[in-house]
């Protein structure tokens, strides 16, 4: 590939967090200058990397703390800061924002504030020098209390660099190396990895589930209800649940940790600074979790609240649970009336016929733990991976298969990540393939490796262009 077409990644954060020896460890060679003497790095630094099955530039930048822009007796490090900032702003597609224990620093706060006015760039969040378990229990929620969200990692012992590494990848699968990628498979990240909002204790978990819906639906009697105590308050004032909690069970052998979350709601309507608080930590609830649990009030229907939880679930490429709640007090019922609410539902929301539906109550406790079977089934399916030598050979079988522009070639697929999995088919030109042929591909995927109810992702990757540009 050429060189201008690699993906450019910039390691940023103060002085003497590590910047210089994570990029050496990436490129696994010395070529940025490390000393424990901070502010070493004043010019940009760029390294082509291509270690850990990806391929793309990385910059390493000077420190960009304790510079005042207006200071005049500071002029080296006034152009350095100056410099640095333009550059994330007109060339850089990912910022690695690395900080260190035991706290965010008050430049960590100005940056983040700086980026997100200033460059809207992704952002990747990486806790360096937490080289265990036990440092990573005593620092990791000084971060999650200031809604930092960091993934903690060790550049000295390489702690967690490989899920690390899968977090690149999952933003821009084109830095993928073309040929099989063997060494994410050497290191793989540490069971029960946890990055959500709100932690209540570090109890390594098999399984993440958020329970989410508008308000007044029954989040917290069903979470009550799994739990098997009173954890989160139940009340009928819609909003009671203002923040995000969490709780880890024991259900058929599984650890399961299950975060009860605030209401979503429209903007218009978050009128103060808790309401905004709580809708961006259910968004990071159900980001952070491997299977989410929506609820549906039966009298209520499908409401526009709904259809909006259900895409932002999707955007966020997570298996769902449908739980229609309060189907005890729903009036008229009749024999079909179940296949009839379905079938509006199917209608208004066509998606939800590949989702696993349940009727029942979480008051009256009808089939309200029967979700949870299905969780652990959808968990297992979630781990699915496909050697990439296998998968090439099925998909020339599909698209053999299917009718298409014969112009259309597919030169290599390789798998880049799981739960759920996600799919790449480097090929000559994605503008030849329609929607149409990339369902055909994911639906057919799911029926024949049985993965029903999981989000298969196919992206297209043009060989000489970057599909994200």
């Amino acid at each position: 590939m050429n060189k201008n077409q690699l993906k450019k990644i910039a390691i940023v954060g103060k002085k003497n967090v590590g910047k210089s020896s994570l990029l050496n460890l990436l490129a696994k060679k010395n070529r940025s200058i490390v000393d424990d003497y901070p502010g070493l790095t004043r010019d940009i630094i760029e390294v082509e990397v291509k270690n850990f099955g990806i391929h793309a530039l990385f910059y390493d930048l000077p420190g960009l703390d304790t510079i005042d822009l207006g200071e005049k007796n500071n002029y080296l490090e006034t152009l350095a800061k100056e410099k640095a900032f333009r550059f994330l702003s007109s060339e850089i597609d990912l910022l690695i924002h690395l900080m260190e224990p035991p706290a965010p620093s008050p430049f960590d706060f100005d940056f983040r504030d700086y980026i997100l006015k200033h460059i809207k760039k992704p952002k990747i969040e990486v806790l360096n020098k937490i080289d265990s378990k036990e440092k990573e229990i005593e620092y990791i929620s000084n971060f999650y209390e200031e809604d930092f969200f960091p993934i903690p990692i060790s550049v000295k012992s390489r702690y967690n660099i490989s899920f690390f590494v899968q977090k690149m990848i999952e933003i821009f699968p084109s830095i993928v190396l073309e040929e099989v990628v063997e060494e994410l498979q050497e290191e793989k990240p540490r069971k029960g990895y946890f990055e959500s909002t709100v932690v209540s204790d570090f109890i390594q978990d098999d399984i993440r589930i958020a329970i989410v819906g508008k308000p007044n639906v029954g989040k917290s009697t069903l979470f009550n209800l799994w739990a098997g105590k009173e954890l989160s308050l139940v009340s009928d004032v819609p909003g009671t649940t203002r923040d995000t909690i969490d709780t880890v069970i024991r259900y058929f052998g599984k650890t399961i940790r299950i975060l009860d979350t605030a209401g979503l709601r429209k903007k218009r309507v978050m009128d103060d600074h808790i309401e905004f608080i709580s809708s961006r930590r259910t968004r990071r609830a159900i980001q952070d979790s491997d299977i989410v649990v929506q609820i549906l009030s039966a009298p209520d229907g499908l409401t526009e609240y709904d259809k909006k939880i259900i895409s932002l679930i999707d955007e966020y490429n997570k298996p769902m649970i449908l739980f229609i709640n309060k189907w005890d007090i729903m009036p008229n019922k009749h024999d079909k009336l179940q296949k009839e609410y379905l079938e509006s539902l199917y209608y208004y929301f066509p998606k939800l016929k590949h989702v696993p539906i349940f009727f029942g109550s979480a008051l009256t406790k009808k089939r309200a733990m029967e979700p949870l079977k299905k969780i652990i089934e959808l968990s297992e399916k979630l781990n699915f991976r496909i050697p990439t030598s296998q998968l090439n050979r099925y998909i020339e079988g599909l698209i053999q298969q299917f009718p298409h522009n014969q112009r259309f070639r597919v030169y290599y697929a390789t798998q880049v990540s799981e739960r759920p999995p996600i799919i790449v088919l480097f090929c000559n030109n994605k503008q030849l393939v329609k929607n149409n042929f990339i369902n055909y591909l994911e639906n057919k995927i799911k029926s024949d490796f049985n993965l029903e109810g999981i989000p298969i992702r196919i992206k297209l990757k043009d060989k000489d262009e970057d599909r994200h540009q």
